[in-house]
């Protein structure tokens, strides 16, 4: 990638950028290169680099563990519901 590419951006906007763009299709070999070339050019390049897949996987994990919950919390109910059941049935 060269400079001109991104001329107003910052590394972790950069950084975000080629993540997404990852995310959305298989880089081209050229698209690959760049990315090889953005990231070997600067240290912070691959440290801003392993912040977004950082925050992503921690993004994606939070996502995975609320999509359970309310599942959870209806099973919960219902464990519930069925033993106010129980116990009216004895009582």
């Amino acid at each position: 990638m060269n400079a001109a590419a991104f001329p107003t951006r910052n590394a972790t906007a950069e950084a975000a950028h080629w993540h997404a763009l990852q995310r959305m299709q298989a880089l081209e070999a050229t698209q690959q290169a760049q990315l090889m070339a953005w990231l070997t050019a600067s240290p912070r390049h691959l440290c801003e680099y392993m912040a977004v897949l950082r925050v992503a996987g921690a993004q994606r994990a939070a996502g995975r563990s609320q999509h359970g919950a309310p599942q959870r919390a209806l099973s919960a109910r219902r464990a519930n519901i069925g033993q106010l059941s129980q116990l009216i049935q004895t009582w």
